[in-house]
């Protein structure tokens, strides 16, 4: 075997060096640059600049749709769902241009100092930091609007994670029902001139001035005040203030009773929580007698009397409160029954109404209408025919009266004022019930 062997000479290793290197040259144009990176929140679209785009590529189609717009040399970006990656661009000079995609949440971050201030000092609400950057929130809502805002918020901003539960006992807020009931003469409303419908424009705080003091007048507020001069009356002068209510109506109510035109019948004041129904009832029971589906007798209870139902729902922000109230009169009424079960004749009314924390309404309209005829005569000459008129005399009387009820709701809380002055009442009542039955030189 024979070998052949040939001198590389000078000329030829720079051809072979030249090879190389277009080699080379030739590899990098096709090896993409480093990758850029490009981010775009979900639901939006992005336009990169592109000279020469002939087509485009993306690893997750179903993060965004990307398109080459070979008319206005323009790349367009979609984002469809939250995550990331690989989008390549190619020109028509062959080169390839690498972009790491990141499709993001639309909504805003949000620190846990931002978010502290968001939550401000909510009862019962605990928030902790995580490692990833999410921020939990965990603890127990004590009012509905503090769920509301924390869903809000979790829903609002991805990085919070909400654990909160509602407690089962909301802390509701709390109203006082100030209720009068009042039974006036109908003769005694035209009287002084009252107009339910002028009367009732709006609140007023109503004050009259005498030096001695009775049953019927109240303590002053503690705001000056100044008389309506519709309420004036012919009273002495003096410097003893005394009103029942805030407002005209009960003012001039207060002055129907002096007259004995007007009889306060009850004056209930209870709290209740918001949205829970408030009963009182002045009266009595009638048993009724009824047979079940097996055959057994039972006995059910009817209430008669005044029956008052309020039931007050605030809204919790503004101090406005919408209030169902249910008002019922009723008595015994003896001339009809059956089966010894006497009838019961009642008057009732049912409304609704919305108003302010303070203001006051009233409930008119339950009436009540009683006719009589009393004829006095001489004996035997009082049954002459004609003549006998001269020897009689006849009374006809005519009494109707209305029962009004006048509620005033006013949202309270356990430390409020009104509060603190019935504990004082109460205190002051015990005090007096102990001194009364201790022994006495005096008794």
């Amino acid at each position: 075997m024979k070998l052949h062997t040939q001198r590389i000479t000078p000329a030829c290793r720079r051809l072979a060096e030249i090879a190389c290197l277009v080699l080379a040259m030739m590899l990098m144009s096709s090896t993409p640059a480093t990758a850029h990176n490009l981010s775009v929140p979900v639901g939006f679209t992005h336009l990169m600049d592109v000279p020469g785009v002939t087509r485009v590529a993306i690893g997750d189609g179903e993060l965004a749709e990307v398109h080459a717009l070979n008319e206005t040399e323009e790349v367009l970006v979609i984002g469809l769902v939250p995550g990331s990656t690989d989008l390549r661009v190619w020109t028509d000079d062959g080169e390839q241009h690498r972009h790491r995609l990141t499709v993001g949440s639309s909504e805003a971050k949000v620190s846990s100092e931002k978010l502290q201030s968001l939550l401000g000092e909510l009862e019962g609400i605990e928030m902790r930091e995580m490692g990833n950057g999410d921020i939990l929130l965990y603890g127990q809502a004590l009012r509905p609007q503090d769920a509301a805002l924390i869903e809000a918020l979790a829903e609002r901003y991805d990085e919070v994670i909400s654990e909160v539960t509602v407690s089962e006992v909301l802390a509701k807020p709390t109203i006082n029902l100030n209720a009068r009931i009042i039974e006036v003469r109908r003769n005694g409303l035209t009287q002084l001139g009252i107009d339910w419908a002028d009367t009732l424009a709006g609140p007023e705080v109503a004050t009259v001035n005498d030096w001695s003091t009775n049953s019927l007048f109240r303590p002053a507020l503690p705001s000056g005040v100044q008389a309506p001069s519709s309420l004036t009356v012919p009273l002495d002068a003096g410097s003893q203030s005394y009103f029942g209510w805030s407002t005209r109506v009960t003012s001039a109510i207060n002055l129907l009773a002096s007259d004995g035109v007007a009889r306060l019948l009850a004056e209930p004041q209870v709290s209740v929580v918001s949205g829970k129904e408030a009963r009182f009832v002045v009266g009595g029971e009638i048993p009724i007698s009824a047979v079940d589906t097996n055959g057994q007798l039972r006995i059910e209870y009817k209430d008669y009397g005044i029956i008052l139902e309020i039931e007050p729902i605030a809204d919790g922000a503004g101090g406005l409160i919408n209030t169902r109230i249910g008002v019922e009169v009723s008595s015994i009424d003896g001339s009809v029954s059956i089966n010894g079960i006497p009838g019961i004749v009642s008057r009732k009314t049912d409304t609704h109404v919305s108003l302010l924390s303070g203001e006051s309404f009233i409930v008119s309209g339950l009436l009540s209408s009683e006719e009589s005829k009393d004829v006095d005569k001489v004996p035997g000459l009082g049954n002459i025919p004609i003549l006998g008129e001269l020897f009689k005399s006849r009374a006809f009387q005519n009494n109707e009266t209305e029962l009004l009820v006048l509620v005033r709701p006013t949202i309270v809380s356990a430390i409020d004022d009104v509060n603190q002055q019935r504990l004082d009442q109460f205190d002051d009542l015990v005090n007096e019930s102990g001194d009364s039955v201790q022994f006495s030189l005096y008794d």
